[in-house]
Order: structure tokens, then C-alpha cells, then sequence
């Protein structure tokens, strides 16, 4: 999962460069706060030493 978000965030940093419309902003932003949230779940779970669903 953190490399599928990996590539995305890759996308998304050449479509940055480009410039976006609004909805394509918006559309970074909800993907940015899912990464974060994955993120924080992963360090969670390694900090107890299990996977959470």
C-alpha cells in the first residue's frame, strides 16, 4: 500500500509542477490526508507490533 501511495504522491508532484485545476487540488489534498492517516496507522501498528485493519 505505501508504494502505490508512493507513485501516486510522484504523480502528483509532476502534476504540481504543471499547475492544477481546483478539483484536481482538492483531489491531492484528500489523497495527502489518506497517506497521512496510512502512515500514522503503519507507525501505530509497529509501535505495538501488529497490524491494525
Amino acid at each position: 500500500m505505501v508504494a502505490y501511495y508512493g507513485e501516486r504522491l510522484e504523480e502528483i508532484i509532476a502534476a504540481e509542477q504543471g499547475g492544477l485545476t481546483e478539483a484536481e487540488e482538492a483531489l491531492m489534498d484528500l489523497l495527502n490526508r489518506k497517506l497521512r492517516r496510512e502512515s500514522e496507522k503503519a507507525s501505530r501498528a509497529g509501535a505495538t507490533g501488529r497490524q491494525r485493519p
